[in-house]
């Protein structure tokens, strides 16, 4: 896994946890289970979700919108594996706040309407 590329990077507890939730699949449900339930704003505010998060902007250095390299944040293209992102990264996307606002922007507005404006992929 990628993840490894980067592992020193991380504290030992939090290498661990990846470690556990490649090899456990009891782990890995459980914690899944665990985090389902939790409000999206608090487990966003978890060390494991900062982490996470890190570790996908390690290997995505640059808004994948725009290019940009100022502003970086982590936007969720779905919540299928919330709580082992870490083993999913193709399920998050590196953007810059001003396309994260947008990104957010455009799912307000009605599907047939957001197909036309959507951001190209």
């Amino acid at each position: 896994m990628l993840f490894t590329v980067f592992a020193d990077l991380f504290p030992k507890s939090f290498q661990d946890h990846v470690s556990r939730l490649e090899a456990d699949t009891q782990y890995r449900t459980d914690f899944q289970a665990e985090v389902a339930n939790m409000p999206l704003d608090i487990w966003e505010n978890t060390p494991k979700w900062k982490l996470t998060a890190k570790f996908r902007k390690l290997t995505h250095p640059a808004c994948e919108r725009c290019g940009r390299t100022q502003a970086l944040e982590v936007h969720h293209k779905h919540y299928r594996h919330k709580g082992i992102e870490v083993l999913h990264p193709e399920d998050l996307e590196v953007v810059c706040d001003v396309c994260h606002r947008g990104i957010h922007q455009l799912e307000l507005w009605p599907s047939p309407m957001r197909q036309r404006l959507a951001f190209p992929q």
